[in-house]
């Protein structure tokens, strides 16, 4: 577990020592920190039980300190938040053999000469702990400046598992002497190439990238939104190669026109286990196309997939996939047409399915929260899942109702009612349902809205709950009464770690009970915001009381 730290020159030096001596794993986020600060800060690592992940900024650098390039030496993490080539060559003369960061982020204004040169540097010092690269910049990279950079990750031998351009903007030329180079690299397992600007002419390098791939295996494709445009059959080819592929285990095609062709790669496909089509506008007609790819599929284990339009066929593909598939663990479906259309078969379906263990549906009409609740009532106690989110319309008493029936299933462990506008009706079976469930773990509301009373009732059973460690309590207001009972809560409970209430304001009066409540509790996160009587508000995640607590 870990925490951030803001650094700032306010801090006295005890409250500093005292809290970073004992916390396990701060983050610094130096701001306008003087020499003294940055010796205190490194010292006070030094004393760490376990070393830092770092956020190194150039004020930092600046100060130059032997305590902070120890510091580095010695971290876990570490994010340059200004790259520019005399940090990285201030990082590069530090970055010896021993050097012990897993992770590494770096954040550049622009990569010029001068960054692409110190960087190709940085990868060839030997650092055997690294495995996770990730690289971003402001401005898209010249060609010339960053094949520096792709002919180091190339030919450096090293441990890096993840390489993460995610934003960078490489364009199609750069992405050309990336994957070039990488046809040499034998160990990254992840490539995040999201929104770098992909589009036609990557075409060729990308499939024969695909072809002789034997090591990626988690590819990201997200947000090029030119790349499958239907140009030389580029599609049809794409797909060709999906279909024989023996290496991906995840493809991430969100914020893409995906073509039909892909649907049918998946039922020659025997290998990948996760797709994501997140925010594709998949129209009705060709999700059908989907889903019937699915019915025989033996290895895709999650599906994500955003529908532009649904219809009676489309619900009806979903609950024929889900008694025949025997493989899906996940599937995650919202549309922006749900609502218009009854989940009810969908539901027939899932009651004889033995595999899914996470469902999503968004949103649902009333008659589909009546196919909702006959299942629950018929077939909860067989159901496998173990995490459902749902956004149900504002229809009170159904509410109620699935409320209740939702106590039925046996294996439940996150139950998430997004943007559900619950109300002071669903307080008492949302209480009852706490009580009884022995799964449940992770509760999740945005529009909880069940008034004081309500509220109260349900901190009674989250203080009693022995299985609940994640409550977030979304956005709502709530009057003086609630908040001793809160702060009760939070004391009593034998389970909760994580406690998400910063969507209500807090009169700042409560604070010294807040903080006698978190020095007694297990809470290991949370997250609250104060209402100062000048009407400002003060978001407290607050960390001086969690370490404390912890130290």
């Amino acid at each position: 577990m870990s925490q951030s730290l803001d650094i700032s020159p306010d801090w006295t030096s005890y409250l500093l020592v005292d809290i970073l001596r004992y916390h396990v794993a701060p983050t610094l986020y130096g701001k306008t920190v003087d020499a003294a600060v940055c010796r205190l800060v490194c010292t006070a690592w030094r004393a760490a039980f376990v070393l830092p992940h770092l956020v190194v900024t150039p004020e930092l650098i600046h100060n130059d300190s032997e305590d902070l390039k120890r510091s580095v030496q010695q971290a876990r993490s570490l994010k340059l938040t200004e790259a520019v080539s005399s940090a990285l060559q201030w990082l590069t003369a530090i970055a010896t053999p021993g050097s012990n960061f897993v992770s590494l982020s770096l954040t550049f204004p622009g990569i010029f000469r001068g960054e692409a040169s110190s960087l190709s540097t940085l990868l060839g010092v030997r650092l055997p702990h690294l495995r996770t690269l990730k690289l971003y910049s402001h401005a898209a990279p010249l060609f010339i400046h960053f094949r520096l950079i792709a002919e180091a990750l190339g030919d450096t031998p090293n441990s890096l598992e993840t390489l993460d351009l995610a934003g960078c903007g490489i364009g199609d030329e750069c992405a050309t002497a990336l994957l070039t180079a990488l046809r040499r690299n034998s160990t990254i397992r992840r490539l995040s190439l999201s929104q770098c600007g992909l589009s036609r002419d990557s075409h060729d390098i990308l499939l024969d990238f695909m072809k002789e791939n034997r090591t990626v295996t988690d590819l990201i494709l997200k947000s090029n939104d030119a790349l499958l445009e239907n140009h030389d059959s580029f599609p049809q080819r794409f797909c060709e190669v999906l279909a024989s592929d023996t290496t991906l285990r995840t493809l991430d095609l969100s914020r893409i026109n995906v073509p039909p062709q892909i649907f049918d790669a998946l039922k020659q496909n025997s290998t990948l286990q996760e797709l994501k089509l997140v925010w594709c506008q998949i129209p009705a007609v060709n999700l059908v196309s989907l889903l019937a790819a699915l019915e025989n599929n033996r290895c895709l284990r999650k599906l994500t997939a955003y529908a532009d339009s649904f219809d009676a066929g489309a619900v009806q593909a979903i609950g024929k996939t889900l008694k025949s598939n025997t493989t899906l663990q996940k599937m995650h479906l919202d549309g922006s047409r749900f609502f218009e259309v009854n989940f009810g078969p969908a539901f027939d379906g899932l009651a004889q399915n033995t595999s899914l263990r996470s469902l999503n549906v968004d949103p649902l009409n009333v008659h589909s929260m009546e196919s909702l609740v006959e299942f629950l009532e018929q077939h909860g106690a067989q159901c496998s899942l173990t995490k459902l989110a749902l956004y149900l319309p504002e229809t009170e008493l159904h509410i109620v109702r699935v409320v209740r029936a939702l106590s039925l299933l046996p294996r439940l462990q996150t139950l998430d009612f997004k943007l559900s506008p619950l109300g002071p009706d669903s307080a008492e079976p949302l209480a009852v349902m706490i009580a009884r469930t022995t799964s449940l773990t992770d509760l999740r509301f945005s529009r909880l809205r069940v008034g004081d009373a309500g509220f109260i009732r349900l901190c009674a059973a989250v203080g009693q709950s022995s299985t609940l460690r994640r409550l977030d309590v979304g956005e709502d207001s709530y009057g003086e009464v609630v908040f001793p009972h809160v702060f009760d809560m939070i004391t009593r409970s034998p389970a909760l770690e994580d406690l998400e209430f910063s969507g209500t304001l807090i009169p700042v009066k409560h604070k010294p009970l807040f903080e006698q409540a978190v020095k007694s509790s297990r809470l290991k996160h949370f997250g609250l915001t104060f209402l100062e009587p000048t009407g400002m508000y003060k978001n407290q995640m607050n960390l001086v009381e969690d370490l404390q607590k912890r130290s």
